[in-house]
């Protein structure tokens, strides 16, 4: 299993030491580096890229709601755990409006693998759609490049909920003398523009049977 990079910022050593304890319930390894400076912040996640921060609310000068908002800044999607003393419920919901993914309070760091190992599966989640969803968009730029330069007709027809051409290939407008955008508006004009001997095949073809 890959080991997970933990950034803490915290400026206490008893309170440091006595997080990195609660997580050695980890189920997953981990390798933590601590900061108690913007510049130290700065540094390690333009140079380490860590998988989570764990961020006490009060270190001067890069407090959790700091650290929020560089990341912001930044567009970094890193997720964040306030890890702290005392929170209002006031600040506790400031923290999670400005992206906070969860807060523990450290008289109750028994929650923290659990919010840990959570944080790190939703992030694990978001990377997989974020992945998939650009090998999709990569397939159908590769998809339309080809179609838009072949001669034959390529088509995605969808039969349901209501059917209709998802895409046409600029090829149909040399064939049929009608553009995309027509068929687009009117599903059935392919069978208008076709031979009445060779229509039932194209029927067969727009009710799924082939």
């Amino acid at each position: 299993m890959q080991e997970k990079k933990i950034l803490q910022v915290e400026d206490s050593d008893a309170d440091s030491e006595l997080i990195v304890r609660h997580l050695r319930g980890l189920r997953v390894p981990f390798r933590l580096k601590r900061v108690d400076s913007l510049a130290n912040f700065l540094q390690q996640i333009t140079t380490t890229s860590p998988d989570l921060i764990l961020a006490d609310f009060r270190v001067p000068g890069i407090g959790a709601l700091d650290v929020l908002d560089v990341l912001k800044e930044r567009q970094l999607d890193i997720p964040v755990i306030v890890v702290t003393g005392t929170l209002s419920d006031e600040i506790a919901a400031l923290c999670i409006k400005q992206g906070a993914v969860d807060y523990v309070l450290k008289d109750r760091l028994v929650r923290l693998p659990a919010a840990v190992e959570r944080a790190l599966d939703d992030r694990r989640l978001r990377t997989d759609r974020a992945r998939a969803l650009t090998a999709l968009r990569e397939s159908e730029a590769r998809f339309r490049r080809l179609a838009e330069n072949a001669r034959d007709i390529i088509y995605r027809y969808r039969l349901r909920p209501t059917p209709g051409f998802e895409y046409v290939s600029p090829a149909i407008t040399n064939i049929t003398g009608y553009t995309p955008e027509e068929h687009y508006s009117d599903p059935e004009l392919i069978l208008k523009a076709t031979h009445p001997e060779d229509r039932w095949v194209v029927e067969e073809i727009m009710s799924g049977k082939t």
